[in-house]
């Protein structure tokens, strides 16, 4: 029996479709709200797609065949059911951000509603992506992503269906021609460019169609026997599950791993609603509840989360639980006195009405976008907001970083990530060709060399050593973005930056024997891995191996922090927002740490940080001394510090003491 009547052009309500749009949004709320808990919850979406993919192709496959279907019949639905909540939340952004944003971010929530009310969010955002962008929860209309991605969905499918119907042509072939090549394009591009196979819609196509292709298999093939069903109903719950469970940041997502959401939602639907798991537990009544308010909640949930990040740094648990609550109490009433009311509406004008409020929204953003975010209004007319606009560094305009010449400083010329590309929008793992040859080749006008090798976090010390070293030495340098170093890397890669940098790193000190290595990254310090790495690179030559820990790490970042929190008495030293847990992590690795003689570790924390907190600027003026213009890069200033008292001292120790030791064994070795 199939699970369709005819007798309209939706399908028959099924519960166990709202209860797995309510898994489909809890998973995404536990997983922004508590991430650790629950770090696939990534894959709520991916079932938001499936589902949206077969509900649409459901209700167009039922009126083609009633010979009834009308794209402005169907598009008249869309705007009663996507636009009256979006609105609300749009225009409730506005508001909160007109009385608290400062101007840079009142400026992008302009251009966020802007793209938001216009579907193209997900091209904005793949615009703006790069290593220098705002953190994510600093964008309180990012997760709209996806629902553009659903809606340049809904442009072209129902068109192309119509058109292959009316013609006889068959649809497994146009599912074919669709989903084959978007899933190709999203294996490619989850390896080359992650930001456009997680944003592009040519990446994300091919989930939506296997919604449409469930659809298609529902209306042409025989009901499947009750223990194929109840089969196909346990194994697709244990994909979701699976996905939930095994899928985190670290994955290369979507890619392969899109699998386990999109084939375990398409098997639980396939399933039908007689399926033991879908009859007691999707359609149980809690989830049915919170499935029918599930789009209003996915709107709502993440600017009151953004809000509090922006607003208070780093939202405490009880406050975060209190945030969930409110996003069910406002999801609820938006469903309940103005999405249903509103969707089944009699009035013929009412589509248009709501189309032409989205546009009048999106003209609001506009106009906060050209006027430069309202700079003379509110709180935008306040020194925070100038303290703040100076490191502003959004993407694709990068102010503060192009400002203050960073990639100069920083040694850009040294990083084989692509950071003309990362302007361009176009963020990709695929290396820049070649190094510029001062990064790699020694100058015989300079007796010593020092190399720098790591990310990001070991380009951020180029700076001081290059003010404070002695003219006679040398600084190379491979510091590639989100590298940190590894040896087991042993040939060159014309995809991947990193294995290109830690390959091209190794080549250049067998071939070049610097007198110092400095290793530095941002993440996953291990006292063995430094000991066998000291070994390893001891073995090469090398005759001195430093290492620097982690720098301290600010949430949501430094330049907030100072505006937001702490700008009336601006402490010199603060526990505010620093990840607590990373300090006591260098304590602990600098008790675990066993090095040779030759190896030496540099701790920044133990630098910057003391009983009183992390220093958060040098010398008199905040602006201009602050230490990190971002989570934990070091600013120039505070390279230059650390670089003085720290690095330079020990590196000039050491080559004392490396000359007396070949002094000493020469005098040893000579005869009488």
């Amino acid at each position: 029996m199939r699970d369709f009547s005819l007798a309209s052009s939706h399908p028959a309500y099924r519960p166990d479709i709202d209860g797995l749009r309510a898994v489909a949004v809890l998973s995404v709320l536990v997983f922004h709200f508590f991430t650790n808990l629950l770090p696939g919850g990534v894959i709520g979406v991916d079932i938001f797609f499936v589902l949206s993919g077969f509900l649409i192709s459901s209700i167009i496959f039922s009126s083609l065949e009633k010979d009834k279907f009308s794209i402005v019949e169907f598009y008249d639905r869309r705007i009663r059911r996507i636009f009256p909540a979006l609105i609300i939340v749009l225009l409730a952004c506005l508001f909160f951000g007109w009385f608290f944003f400062m101007q840079g971010e009142y400026r992008r929530l302009g251009k966020h509603v802007l793209a938001g009310s216009t579907f193209v969010s997900n091209f904005v955002l793949l615009r703006e992506s790069g290593q220098l962008d705002v953190g994510h929860g600093l964008k309180p209309l990012i997760h709209l992503w996806s629902l553009a991605i659903e809606e340049q969905f809904y442009l072209a499918w129902p068109l192309l269906l119509a058109f292959v119907w009316k013609r006889g042509y068959s649809i497994l072939a146009l599912v074919a021609l669709v989903a084959l090549p978007s899933f190709a394009f999203n294996i490619v591009l989850t390896d080359r460019a992650p930001a456009a196979a997680f944003y592009s819609p040519l990446s994300r196509f091919w989930e939506l169609m296997a919604g449409g292709l469930l659809a298609h298999i529902a209306r042409t093939r025989p009901a499947w026997s009750d223990r194929s069903r109840q089969a196909s109903s346990f194994l697709g719950a244990a994909l979701l599950m699976a996905g939930l469970v095994f899928i985190h940041e670290q994955r290369a997502f979507p890619g392969w791993w899109a699998l386990l959401p999109v084939a375990g939602t398409f098997m639980l639907i396939q399933a039908g609603p007689s399926a033991w798991i879908n009859r007691h537990v999707l359609s149980h009544p809690a989830l049915v509840t919170v499935g029918l308010i599930s789009y209003p909640l996915y709107l709502w949930h993440w600017p009151l989360l953004s809000f509090a990040r922006i607003v208070e740094g780093n939202p405490s648990a009880p406050l975060r639980l209190l945030l969930i609550g409110a996003s069910f109490v406002l999801a609820w009433a938006t469903w309940r006195l103005l999405e249903t009311p509103l969707r089944f509406a009699r009035p013929r004008l009412m589509a248009p009405a709501l189309l032409s409020m989205l546009l009048v929204t999106g003209l609001v953003g506009y106009s906060c976008l050209a006027n430069d975010g309202y700079p003379d209004t509110g709180i935008r007319a306040s020194a925070q907001s100038e303290f703040l606009s100076h490191f502003d560094n959004a993407t694709p305009e990068k102010s503060y970083f192009m400002v203050q010449a960073l990639h100069d400083q920083y040694r850009q010329r040294c990083n084989f990530y692509d950071a003309e590309a990362d302007r361009r929008g176009e963020w990709s793992r695929i290396p820049v060709a070649a190094l510029a040859p001062e990064c790699h080749t020694r100058d015989p006008a300079r007796p010593r060399a020092l190399m720098l090798w790591g990310d990001s976090h070991a380009a951020h010390l180029y700076p001081g050593l290059r003010q404070h070293l002695p003219g006679e030495w040398q600084v190379l340098q491979v510091t590639t973005t989100d590298c940190p170093p590894r040896l087991d890397v042993f040939e060159d890669s014309p995809d991947d930056h990193c294995q290109r940098s830690n390959w091209f790193a190794l080549k250049t000190l067998k071939a070049q024997k610097p007198e110092v290595v400095i290793l530095a990254h941002e993440y996953g310090h291990d006292a063995g891995t430094m000991a066998a790495t000291e070994k390893a690179l001891r073995s090469l030559g090398v005759e001195q191996v430093i290492f620097t820990g982690p720098a301290p790490r600010w949430t949501p970042n430094l330049p907030l922090l100072m505006a937001r929190k702490l700008w009336e008495h601006s402490p010199r030293r603060t526990f505010v927002g620093l990840n607590a847990q990373l300090l006591k992590a260098d304590q602990r690795l600098r008790k675990q740490l066993a090095l040779s003689p030759n190896g030496h570790f540099v701790s920044l924390i133990d630098y910057f940080c003391d009983a009183s907190g992390c220093l958060t600027y040098i010398g008199a003026d905040k602006m201009s001394g602050i230490v990190s213009w971002d989570t934990g890069h070091l600013t120039p200033v505070a390279s230059s510090a650390f670089a003085r008292d720290r690095l330079v001292p020990l590196i000039q120790s050491l080559t004392a003491r490396s000359m007396l030791a070949r002094t000493s064994h020469r005098s040893s070795s000579t005869p009488p």
